[in-house]
């Protein structure tokens, strides 16, 4: 067996190739294995065999996972051109609130040693204390050394480096290049697949979301994302078999065919829960037809009571425990911007294979789907809060923005709730 010949492998294994060699996927163990560029023959063959994915060994049991990103080296991803989106547009507003409110790391190596290697006399800052961990400690020589999980220092809330202005200091001193990689790339959001880059835009994460759309395309300078991408030292990586729903296992191909005819469809179109507005609509009608496509039997709707209780938990993050804040009532919906502003949120939800981060596509978008639910809910509360007959997009982006930050999946585990049973429900509502 050569490099160039790998269709001798079993049932749930797929191979990708690359300048690096050749990437096997298994599905049904949830791992990936390497073989280098210039190796083959009957060793190759041999190995391949002993890792149980060649034709001659019998299916496996399929092996739980969490996801359905894999971080790989970078050479072993088949460079196919970028694949892009009109609906990824930003300009930064200045606002700081991202500076604030995300996590300031893990940093690159390379990102710690070109902090380190500024010239910061006279700035009033010491380099040795950029520095801690994830929970904000300072840490030893050695750690730093490592280079391994660190993250930049937080002063008054927000990073060290975010001035009275909001704007960052290293980049006012030294330019944008000497920023980290997190800093210059938010919010593009850069994963690998087997057909190309996706260049997508983690629009929920900025609070000044519909003013950054207003901005030109991420994509308009692929030069700047090519160096982006050449920073990372470790990829993310969408597999070529994708689990749709347990036991209904699928090409790369099959699903970005229905990935594209959901997409493709005009903005704002009705279905199945548009009642619940485009957006979150768009997501019920990705997961029914993922549901459609697998074949998958759907648990039981989650009872109202349960949609209540999930509501309630919500609202409550608003610094109101024990009892579901009932000080005001809510708005009675979104206005037109907000409606859009939704849309946009989700559309780019799922060009950015955001579902992927959990076991199965129906699970993931279904997850998609409740928090956007529940971002609605935070919206309208919002929104009456204010004393606003209906919500602006103002109010979703608060709402979309505290909903990113909250703890969903764990929040679920607790209530013993199944996502795809949610959804069911909600579309119900």
């Amino acid at each position: 067996m050569s490099v160039d010949d790998f269709s001798d492998l079993r049932q749930g294994v797929a191979a990708v190739r690359s300048r690096g060699g050749v990437l096997v996927y298994d599905a049904h163990r949830a791992r990936m294995l390497f073989v280098p560029a210039g190796k083959g023959g009957s060793k190759v063959r041999r190995w391949l065999s002993a890792q149980g994915v060649t034709a001659d060994v019998p299916v496996p049991p399929v092996s739980s996972r969490l996801a359905q990103v894999f971080m790989v080296p970078p050479q072993y991803v088949p460079d196919a051109g970028l694949k892009t989106t009109p609906e990824a547009r930003f300009t930064c507003s200045a606002c700081g609130i991202s500076c604030r409110t995300l996590n300031l790391g893990p940093l690159f190596p390379a990102d710690v040693d070109r902090l380190l290697a500024l010239d910061w006399s006279g700035t009033g800052y010491d380099p040795r204390r950029f520095f801690c961990d994830y929970d904000g400690n300072e840490i030893d020589d050695e750690r730093l050394a490592s280079r391994r999980e660190l993250f930049l220092r937080r002063e008054n809330d927000g990073c060290e480096f975010l001035r009275a202005d909001n704007l960052c200091d290293v980049h006012a001193r030294f330019g944008m290049a000497a920023k980290p990689y997190m800093c210059r790339a938010f919010p593009a959001l850069l994963r690998a697949s087997p057909t190309g880059i996706i260049v997508g835009m983690r629009l929920g994460e900025c609070m000044r979301a519909e003013a950054a759309l207003k901005g030109p395309e991420v994509s308009a300078n692929p030069t700047e994302i090519r160096a982006l991408w050449g920073e990372i030292p470790i990829v993310p990586f969408l597999p070529p078999l994708v689990w749709l729903a347990e036991g209904s296992l699928v090409t790369w191909d099959e699903y970005e065919s229905l990935e594209r005819a959901l997409l493709g469809e005009p903005a704002g179109s009705g279905g199945p829960g548009s009642h619940h507005g485009a957006g979150i609509a768009l997501l019920l009608r990705f997961a029914d037809a993922i549901a459609r496509r697998a074949g998958a039997p759907l648990p039981p709707p989650c009872p109202p009571e349960k949609l209540a209780l999930l509501r309630a938990w919500a609202l409550e993050l608003d610094g109101q425990r024990g009892s579901l804040p009932i000080a005001h009532a809510s708005a009675a919906g979104l206005d037109e911007r907000a409606h859009s502003l939704e849309e946009r949120i989700a559309r780019l939800q799922l060009f950015n294979k955001d579902a992927f981060q959990h076991s199965t596509l129906l699970s993931g978008v279904s997850q998609l789907a409740v928090a956007a639910w529940l971002a609605r809910e935070r919206t309208l509360f919002h929104a009456g809060r204010d004393g606003a007959a209906v919500a602006g997009s103002g109010h979703l982006n608060e709402a979309v923005k505290e909903q990113t930050l909250a703890p969903l999946r764990e929040r679920l585990r607790e209530l013993r709730l199944d996502p795809v049973a949610v959804a069911s429900g909600i579309m119900q509502i």
